[in-house]
């Protein structure tokens, strides 16, 4: 048997919904790039892989309320599949619910005959496999049961039942189920400032962030199970999890999320009964989404980003999200201010970034007090008063701190562009 498991699909991700795609321009980018990597995908299991079961672990939408545009799309999706004679499981993940309903149910409407979609913990055979299959319930979503006792509860049960009813026995046990797991990679940043360009080219300096939550199901609990594999959704790195007992694996997401996920590999998983066993992987290959969105932060004083900006490559960059994160002093931040447009002009030439963003910090104390006072001021002052208001209140306040005439107009540019950012969106 051969089973495609995808997860966190998220097609109305609308991070940076204000720039739309260039193509589709009644979309945001964002939610394009995880609508093509959905429709790559789906491509891909009906004429390369077809397998005898689609399961999507959860997170089909990012938010419970998608666009018409957006659910349209993905009834085109899931058409296409049933039309293939391809058996669906679609799991609700969290992003997919809210306290009253969750998107995922119209597509019982449209009667497909093939497509399922599981909206509580559900056992059941699907030819010589048993399925465990768990999503992010609306009772957990309303408190009515945390999601560690709904699943020690459903784990208790499905051992019962497989050792009692005949249909049960002598099959391999697979689980799929949608939670974040004690343990597991959460996300990944940098933790360098001496990292001026992050590509997926370079080597980085990363740190996890792993979930360390007593109330979440833990590594421990999943042993517990005593499936052969373990499929999860909803944390977006792909990895393999340390359960003694079976291969435990997250699916990862279709798409790169933001930065932190700037250099991961993005795709779905195949589990096939006639693969190799791989000592990690057992009988499941991970297949990379190879058109993933690129992403690009250049990090460092003036000087050093544009000497990393030379140094680009120019292959797979272009419409690349780019952040240009400024690290230095504030004299150095200054001298970058200055050359914030030539900046940008460079690197508008040398990727034609879909979009661009900032980010400062000032790493001397003294300095770093006083730019992050000037945001603070800036932020609690513009909730009630209008740009030209705030701005001479904080002229009067760098004044008061640089008697250096340049250095004050450097700063009210930068004070500037701190409004610009906080407050016009």
């Amino acid at each position: 048997m051969r089973i495609s498991i995808e997860a966190d699909c998220h097609l109305n991700k609308a991070l940076y919904k204000g720039v739309l795609d260039k193509k589709a321009t009644t979309l945001p980018f964002r939610t394009v790039d995880f609508m093509r990597a959905h429709h790559y995908i789906v491509t891909q299991n009906i004429e390369k892989i077809k397998p005898d079961l689609m399961v999507i672990a959860g997170d089909t939408f990012d938010t419970y309320d998608p666009s018409n545009e957006v659910r349209a799309f993905n009834a085109r999706q899931l058409k296409r599949l049933d039309d293939a004679g391809i058996k669906v499981i679609i799991l609700v993940g969290n992003h997919d619910i809210c306290k009253k309903h969750h998107a995922l149910s119209p597509i019982k409407s449209f009667r497909f005959e093939n497509i399922e979609v599981i909206e509580e913990p559900t056992l059941k055979v699907f030819r010589d496999k048993v399925l465990m299959l768990f999503p992010y319930s609306i009772k957990v979503e309303r408190n009515e049961i945390s999601i560690k006792d709904q699943f020690n509860e459903f784990v208790a049960s499905c051992k019962k039942q497989i050792e009692t009813e005949e249909k049960y026995q002598g099959k391999d046990v697979l689980f799929f189920g949608h939670f974040g797991v004690k343990g597991a990679v959460q996300k990944q940043y940098t933790d360098a400032v001496d990292e001026h360009l992050l590509t997926n080219a370079t080597t980085t300096k990363k740190k996890n962030r792993v979930n360390l939550s007593p109330n979440d199901i833990s590594v421990d609990d999943l042993e517990t199970i005593n499936a052969k594999y373990i499929f999860l959704g909803d944390y977006h790195q792909h990895q393999i999890l340390p359960v003694k007992n079976s291969i435990a694996m997250y699916a990862g997401s279709i798409e790169r999320t933001d930065m932190s996920e700037h250099n991961q590999s993005k795709g779905y998983v195949v589990y096939d009964d006639d693969n190799p066993i791989d000592p990690v992987m057992g009988k499941t290959k991970f297949m990379e989404y190879p058109k993933c969105r690129p992403m690009i932060e250049f990090r460092g004083t003036s000087s050093e980003i544009m000497a990393a900006i030379e140094a680009l490559p120019t292959k797979g960059v272009k419409g690349a999200i780019v952040k240009v994160s400024f690290v230095g002093s504030t004299k150095e931040l200054i001298e970058f201010s200055s050359n914030s447009e030539e900046i940008r002009k460079r690197i508008k030439v040398k990727v034609d970034p879909i979009h661009m963003y900032n980010q400062q910090k000032v790493v001397d104390e003294d300095d770093e007090i006083l730019v992050s006072k000037l945001e603070s001021e800036i932020i609690e002052k513009g909730e009630c008063s209008a740009k030209e208001e705030v701005l001479l209140v904080i002229g009067e306040m760098i004044a008061e701190k640089q008697s250096d005439e340049k250095e004050r107009e450097e700063l009210i540019k930068i004070a500037k562009s701190i409004w610009d950012e906080n407050m016009e969106g």
